[in-house]
């Protein structure tokens, strides 16, 4: 093969970088609002989301190695890796609107997480896909290493550019196509129960709570006003206010409370239907009793809250991965049509499956660095997968449309948690850039240490901030991501040296295998960190959209600060047996320079 001089256009590097704000749409959902869509949207128990995403992201991971291999030995017009971009993108974004969809058409509980179970992995599953070759890209596009860190930034540039968008527009979009602040579906969804056009319109033009709920519901029967409420709710939601804690024993004891036998409790529980399970809980209790139990009847916002929920969530969640998707399939085109693969070993006849692994697994500082990831990943997604939760039962106590005054303007928790993380990835974004002008003026490594223990540092601070602090809270934020966000830039260029190393010691070259083994160790990390925050809610006493209690605050916060910041300090330990610096990448280039020469 020829050897390369290292060089690329700004052209290319742009071009490459938006594949990554295409994936990066998707994985800056995961991290910070797909256990926050199942367990408040999807309407998933908390322990059972948090199995669910630990158990899919371990499958994954393993998928991400056999996706590697494929691509390792895939051989086409379009190279090895770009194919995956150009085809697999349509079925990825199909497979994103599918995860985001609630079925309504399904009524069990069980049918609903086989639905999420099937639909999440399919969704995985095309994400490695199309991101393990993508990734692998940045290993044959040049062999220059100060050339791959900036290469490295131009890909995380776009990425956290696709993170402001996601965590700017999101949940506003959601709410936006879920119609929950357009008047005139509050006004159709009371002319839907029986009320005139002209007098809902009035009311709601009003903002008269009372005068609606009177519109709606001119009996004061309380059977009356339980029935529309029961009428206008998805059951789980019902289920959550009557039985708080949602544990098991818990139900059966409200089932029995309702006229049950336990025999049958058990027998209406097994059925796994939320409408039946509901209907049952109501069926042995006098309404009044029933609703103090869902809604603080003193209070008329509240009350109208649940009589007309305000929107539809699920329809908003669905149609704006629709627009996530088309604009995906873009971006990933710009990248498969509009970069080039220059480094291209000489075949291997002689090597096999058992013995790539085998080099891999010898690669000393690949091990490193994997273990270091594996770590690091759990120190950021413990943190992202809360974050919601914290904002949502910590800083609003449970309520979304609560409103609290930050820096002269009000803000619902829709909008704070939107520019919370935007304003986090705005961070990160200048935070890339920055790096950009010190890759060729400090050690990677120094730089790595350096920059994740202050980021360890903020996360840690949060330990001692009340709901409250809203400023410190939104601070420490910025300062973090500033400063967190080179550390996949430095983490991505590295694993790119551990791949040169990898064919420096053994003559052969497996780039994407270096990349999806350590993408694995992403996912894993992912999954583990979303169970086990989950899993500490549950223990907690965590249910959806119910008032939290002291307890849950107590868990939210310890996850948003000390618990990371563990994981943070057992990945900076790790990282300094890594031993690959400039001086020795510079000499293993020359090595391969020469040998590749030798092969013309």
């Amino acid at each position: 093969m020829s050897k390369s001089n290292g060089k690329l256009s700004v052209k290319e590097m742009l071009a490459y970088g938006c594949g990554d704000f295409a994936s990066v749409l998707y994985w800056t959902t995961f991290m910070k609002y797909l256990t926050y869509f199942y367990t408040d949207v999807f309407l998933l128990a908390p322990a059972i989301a948090g199995a669910l995403l630990g158990w899919s992201r371990s499958l994954d991971g393993v998928t991400d190695v056999a996706v590697g291999v494929w691509a390792d030995r895939n051989e086409s017009r379009w190279g090895k890796f770009r194919p995956f971009l150009i085809w697999g993108c349509t079925p990825f974004a199909i497979a994103g609107v599918l995860t985001f969809t609630t079925p309504g058409f399904i009524d069990s509980s069980m049918g609903k997480l086989i639905w999420a179970a099937v639909t999440y992995n399919a969704l995985m599953i095309m994400y490695t896909v199309v991101n393990i070759p993508y990734t692998a890209l940045m290993g044959v596009m040049t062999d220059n290493p100060v050339v791959r860190t900036r290469l490295s930034s131009y890909k995380f540039i776009f990425a956290f550019s696709a993170g402001v968008v996601i965590s700017f527009a999101l949940l506003p979009t959601v709410d936006f196509l879920g119609g929950k602040n357009d008047p005139q579906n509050m006004v159709d969804a009371i002319v839907a129960k029986g009320v005139s056009s002209e007098l809902a319109t009035s009311l709601v033009e009003a903002d008269d709570a009372s005068g609606i709920i009177k519109a709606i519901v001119p009996s004061e029967d309380p059977q009356t006003l339980l029935d529309s409420i029961v009428q206008s709710n998805i059951p789980q939601i019902l289920i959550n206010k009557l039985v708080p804690s949602g544990k098991p024993e818990d139900v059966v004891a409200a089932l029995v409370e309702a006229g049950n036998t336990s025999e049958e409790a058990e027998a209406i529980i097994q059925t796994g239907i939320p409408k039946e399970l509901l209907g049952s809980l109501l069926a042995g209790i006098d309404p009044e009793t029933s609703l103090s139990k869902i809604v603080d009847m003193e209070d008329d916002r509240a009350v109208l809250n649940v009589l007309v929920p305000r929107g539809n969530p699920q329809l908003g969640w669905m149609l704006s991965f629709v627009i996530i998707g088309l604009a995906a399939i873009g971006f990933f085109l710009v990248t498969g049509f509009n970069t080039k693969e220059r480094i291209h070993p000489k075949e291997d006849k002689s090597s096999s499956l058992f013995k790539d692994f085998g080099i891999l697994i010898t690669n000393k500082p690949w091990v490193i660095l994997l273990c270091t990831t594996l770590t690091w990943i759990l120190f950021v997604a413990l943190r992202s997968s809360i974050a919601p939760h914290y904002f949502k039962y910590y800083i609003y106590d449970g309520s979304e449309d609560a409103v609290l005054t930050f820096l002269g303007q009000d803000f619902s928790f829709t909008y704070l948690m939107s520019t919370f993380n935007g304003l986090g990835q705005i961070a990160s974004v200048l935070g890339v850039v920055a790096i950009l002008f010190a890759a060729d003026k400090f050690p990677k490594r120094l730089m790595f240490i350096g920059l994740l223990s202050m980021q360890i540092a903020c996360t840690a601070a949060y330990m001692f901030l009340g709901p409250n602090q809203l400023g410190l809270i939104f601070g420490l934020e910025i300062i973090g991501n500033f400063v967190g966000a080179p550390l996949p830039v430095l983490m991505w260029a590295m694993y790119a040296d551990t791949a040169d190393h990898g064919e420096w010691k053994s003559g052969r070259r497996t780039t994407a295998l270096v990349f999806s083994a350590s993408t694995m160790s992403q996912k894993f990390g992912w999954g583990i960190a979303a169970y086990v925050a989950l899993k500490l809610l549950d223990l907690s006493g965590f249910i959806a959209n119910t008032e939290p209690s002291a307890e849950v605050k107590d868990s939210l916060v310890q996850l948003m600060s000390i618990i990371p910041s563990a994981f943070g300090v057992v990945a900076i330990v790790i990282f300094l047996f890594f031993s690959l610096n400039e001086k020795k990448m510079e000499e293993i280039r020359r090595d391969l320079n020469s040998r590749r020469g030798l092969e013309e």
